[in-house]
């Protein structure tokens, strides 16, 4: 069953940022799919966690792929 609803959420130190955002799923099947987000968030200097979260509203959803890739800039 193709999954509906599909969201994925970036944080920063376990605070939502940037906008979710939605991905198309148009089968069942075993896609690629990529999210990109650029936004700029203050912190001090200092040691911080980011994460990913992916959500569906129905159907079937795995996330299992290893290729990610994050860049920060200091400004």
């Amino acid at each position: 069953v193709a999954p509906t609803g599909v969201y994925a959420q970036f944080y920063v130190n376990g605070v939502a940022v940037g906008t979710e955002k939605g991905i198309s799923i148009s089968t069942a099947t075993t896609q690629s799919l990529s999210i990109t987000d650029s936004i700029i968030v203050p912190l001090n200097a200092g040691v911080h966690k980011v994460d990913v979260y992916v959500k569906n509203l129905a159907g079937n959803l795995n996330v299992d792929a290893t290729r990610r890739n994050l860049s920060a800039t200091e400004l």
